[in-house]
């Protein structure tokens, strides 16, 4: 697999405190790659490190396998999407598209149709005309996407660009850039600390906190196989299996030490039910409930299909 960057030894300061420790990572060409992490974990300024927005005390960057560690912002060929869409607001929809282009001196006829294209492909035909004030916030961000796209540039990075968008909005706009990225083919480095978002886009995951990498791997490997308690706790609650629940539990499987809420279920009227309910919290339509046996406190989500009662004995299955 060819890798679009590479980054090696990369370590930054601020007053002395090491916000980014030894970061070293890979991100393939054509995939939609992640860094999730909690606020601070030093996501953002990695990002401006891989523009060239700063400079690391240490470490090198290649872009295409060519050293970019010293080469200036505007000569990287790298695209920075931010949480706001930062658009020129004296210009019209299509001018802010054209800006890049027209710096790059793009030829006027080939900077005509990419932005007719980009209008398409954004959903943003008949705005071409429009000023930055009469859009709404997804169509800013919308004007600002394909504003990074227009240059084509080698690498596109995003940090946390929907962020100030409502729930079903920031799925929207999700999805699309997803479907973007299958469909040109676009390497895309993504900066966000909601799990539901990580999971939904990515195809590989960086799990980052307090300035260092904690784990790499498949979005589905990171959340419900992580390396370590820390790694496990930023992506939400799970449980770790003690030996003994382990010992009688788990003669069938490959004897896992970690297993998400999700993939428990509870059963009634057993025999073998060796599980009591200790506690039931209602969040919506999905009902996390706290289940004792075994020497294990098990936290378990359900859709609540059936009703269950504190100090109910329950059996467990894991499913697979």
């Amino acid at each position: 697999m060819y890798m679009k960057l590479q980054l090696m030894d990369i370590q930054k300061k601020f007053d002395n405190q090491f916000i980014l420790k030894n970061i070293e990572l890979q991100v393939p060409e054509g995939a939609f790659t992640t860094i999730f992490g909690p606020s601070g974990s030093g996501k953002s300024t990695l990002l401006k490190i891989i523009s060239g927005l700063l400079e690391a005390e240490k470490g090198s960057i290649l872009l295409d396998g060519h050293d970019v560690t010293y080469v200036a912002a505007n000569k990287r060929k790298i695209s920075h999407v931010y949480q706001e869409p930062f658009l020129f607001p004296h210009l019209t929809v299509e001018d802010n598209i054209a800006f890049g282009m027209e710096v790059q001196k793009f030829p006027k006829e080939e900077i005509k149709k990419k932005i007719t294209f980009l209008l398409e492909l954004m959903q943003l035909e008949g705005f071409e005309k429009r000023r930055v004030q009469e859009l709404s916030g997804g169509q800013k961000q919308r004007v600002s996407i394909a504003r990074a796209l227009a240059p084509n540039p080698s690498l596109i990075l995003l940090d946390e660009p929907f962020s100030g968008l409502d729930y079903s909005l920031r799925e929207e706009m999700g999805m699309l850039l997803k479907d973007l990225q299958k469909k040109l083919n676009l390497t895309v480095l993504f900066v966000t600390h909601q799990v539901e978002e990580c999971l939904r886009l990515s195809d590989t995951v960086i799990l980052m906190d307090q300035g260092e990498i904690l784990q790499i791997g498949p979005a589905k490997e990171v959340y419900e196989c992580p390396n370590s308690i820390k790694s496990a706790k930023l992506m939400g609650k799970g449980n770790w299996l003690g030996e003994d629940f382990r010992s009688k539990f788990c003669e069938m499987l490959e004897r896992p030490l970690f297993i998400r809420p999700h993939k428990i279920k509870l059963d009634k009227g057993r025999v073998e039910s060796q599980f009591q309910i200790t506690n039931i919290i209602e969040k919506g339509k999905i009902l996390e409930i706290t289940a004792f046996g075994l020497g294990q406190e098990l936290i378990v989500e359900t859709f609540g299909q059936e009703s269950w009662s504190v100090g109910e004995f329950v059996h467990i299955e894991i499913m697979q």
